[in-house]
């Protein structure tokens, strides 16, 4: 089985606040529920907030569209303030 993976924006932007995917796809072996991909996030070091962008699967077998499935993937800013 083949799963397509892409992202979309949020409140995060792609190329500033992640990497984005388009295009990308992984392959199930025979009998595995899950693999593993990586989505780089950007630190950037500005106080701004947590920010959202979402992740699609898609499930495409050759056949025809199976189905897709879509999550929201929070980023929580781990910037502060500093002192003085």
């Amino acid at each position: 089985m083949v799963i397509d993976i892409s992202t979309s924006n949020g409140n995060a932007v792609s190329t500033s606040d992640y990497e984005p995917l388009s295009g990308k796809s992984v392959s199930f072996p025979p009998n595995v529920n899950s693999v593993p991909f990586t989505i780089k996030i950007f630190d950037d070091k500005e106080l701004e907030g947590s920010k959202d962008f979402f992740v699609f699967l898609a499930v495409d077998n050759g056949g025809g569209d199976l189905g897709q499935a879509a999550t929201m993937v929070t980023i929580i800013d781990d910037d502060s303030k500093g002192s003085m």
